[in-house]
Order: structure tokens, then sequence, then C-alpha cells
């Protein structure tokens, strides 16, 4: 039994699965919370996944800073880096070296195809990968918040959760939990 639970443990140290939830009173508050967080508490305690900022603004409408990668992000990253490897790819295999206006065609060919290749595999990866939150929670924590009021919201390990509960009720922050199904890519 004691395999069992030691085996449980591991696969969820490994996991960013708790979605927590921090709101403040105002703006400020979380910038302050958060240089100090930075400066002498979590950076090296913490491993955190995803991360995202929701205020309301004073105008009464919510702003949302999110760090996934959209459906528009994955073909273009996976465009550019199509363009620049295939093209290395056939230097290296002695593209350079046939004759004369061959070269060029070569390498625009190749370029061509890398970008189609690897906007292919960017837009697959956008789409089968959860990077993120969903955008449904965001909103939803958006509308909820009160004119100033800011929320953070991470995503972090199960093992580091009661750390991150700890420090940031000691900034007077309200600290809350969300479903882990909340969380991951669908734009």
């Amino acid at each position: 039994m004691g395999k069992i639970k030691e085996i449980k443990y591991l696969s969820t140290l490994f996991s960013r699965r708790s979605i927590l939830v921090i709101t403040f009173k105002t703006h400020q508050d979380l910038t302050d919370a958060m240089n100090d967080i930075l400066t002498r508490r979590l950076s090296d305690m913490v491993d955190i996944g995803h991360a995202a900022i929701v205020l309301r603004s004073q105008e009464g409408y919510p702003l949302i800073l999110n760090n996934n990668v959209t459906l528009r992000e994955g073909p273009i990253s996976g465009f550019m880096i199509g363009v620049s490897i295939l093209p290395l790819g056939l230097i290296q295999a002695g593209a350079l070296e046939l004759p004369g206006a061959w070269a060029v065609m070569v390498m625009l060919v190749g370029i061509l195809f890398g970008g189609v290749i690897g906007a292919l595999v960017g837009y697959g990866i956008a789409t089968r990968i959860n990077f993120g939150f969903r955008a449904q929670l965001l909103n939803d924590l958006g509308a909820q918040l009160h004119i100033g009021e800011a929320s953070l919201v991470l995503q972090a390990r199960p093992a580091q959760v009661a750390a991150i509960r700890e420090v940031f009720k000691e900034l007077n922050a309200c600290v809350e939990d969300r479903k882990p199904h909340s969380a991951g890519h669908t734009e």
C-alpha cells in the first residue's frame, strides 16, 4: 500500500493540475505582491506552469493577460521554425553546390515547403495540446470581479499549493481553487 501512495505522489509531483485564483482588492496590490514574491519568496521555490492576470478596469470592462498559445500563434510559430530549419538542412545537404540558378530554386522551394510543413505542424500542436487556460474561465472571472479588482490565475503543482496559499494569504489576497478541467486551450 505504501508503494501506491508513493506512485500517486510522484504522478502529482510532475503534473500541474492545481488551479488557483488569487484576487486582490486593487491593481496596485497585485503589482506589489508580485514584486514581493519575485524578489524574495516564491521565485526559486515554486514552479508555475501557466499564469494569467484578469483585471476589472475603472470603466468596468475586464482586461485579460494570458500566456496561452492560440490557434493563430501555433501555425505562425511553426511557419517561422520551418522556414528557418528546412533551408539549413538543404544547405547542409549541399544545395548550394548546385550549379547557378538551381541552388537558388532549391533554396526557395525549401523555404516554401519548410513554411508549409512548419505551419501544419504548429497548427496540429496548437489544436491538440493544452496551452494556458480556457477563455471561458478567464471571461467568467473577469465578469465576477468588481471595479478596480485584479486576479492572478496560476496553474501549479499540487505539492506546492499550500506554500502558494500561505504566501498570498500573508499578502491579504483571497485564494480559491478552481477545477482542473477549467484549464486548457479551446480557442
